[in-house]
């Protein structure tokens, strides 16, 4: 069911980029293909890390409380890591330690030219 909701975001960004009273092309062209990868590759992954931990945190201490303290610690530590990792030179390094990804779409999307990312999809060599 979360992963249900979760949809809900890239569907509404994608629908805001076609509605008709935006300029055409003003987002660039619309590629159902990078909707369909970022919920893939980022959301669905984040909401079973994420659920996991809360899901483990209410089943050992058996109260409610601890799960939602739970996803609380988890963004707590989340930005720990964002300012930790921001003092590191090596990019590589930054992007395996991050543990939401976001590190790592920078890093493969860092040197793209603006026309080529706006034309093409990130591809994920696996």
């Amino acid at each position: 069911m979360n992963a249900v909701l979760l949809l809900g975001i890239p569907l509404a960004l994608l629908l805001a980029s076609v509605m008709p009273y935006m300029a055409e092309g003003k987002f660039g062209p619309v590629h159902i293909a990078a909707y369909v990868q970022a919920y893939a590759m980022i959301l669905l992954p984040n909401l079973v890390l994420i659920g996991a931990c809360m899901f483990a945190a209410a089943t050992v201490t058996r109260s409610a409380m601890a799960a939602y303290a739970g996803g609380i610690a988890v963004f707590v530590l989340g930005l720990v890591d964002k300012e930790l990792t921001n003092a590191f030179n090596n990019n590589t390094l930054t992007a395996l330690i991050d543990p939401f990804g976001g590190e790592a779409v920078q890093l493969v999307t860092r040197w793209s030219r603006s026309r080529a990312r706006r034309s093409r999809t990130t591809t994920c060599r696996i």
